[in-house]
């Protein structure tokens, strides 16, 4: 499966599991073969970013590219500043 420029190495995808799909367990199905992991759904609004929440949610420090985020919203905007901000982690 190729998304964008990102050739996946295999068929496994993690999908987002709300208290699961954490930074350890992404780290352990990445180990165990799976092509791309999606993080715990975040809400990314201006008064949340600097919860320790959300810092630990959006913390991909040494996670191997492509990285995968699952943002809660509804408006097209939202969505849009929210996944710029993802950026800046």
């Amino acid at each position: 499966m190729k998304i964008g420029d990102y050739q996946l190495t295999s068929q496994v995808l993690l999908a987002p599991m709300a208290g699961t799909s954490d930074k350890p367990f992404r780290t352990i199905c990445r180990a165990q073969g799976a092509a791309l992991t999606t993080s715990e759904m975040v809400v990314i609004q201006h008064h949340l970013l600097n919860t320790n929440k959300s810092k630990h949610r959006l913390d991909f420090t040494g996670e191997p590219a492509p990285i995968s985020i699952q943002i809660a919203g509804s408006e097209a905007d939202e969505l849009a500043y929210s996944a710029q901000q993802a950026l800046t982690f």
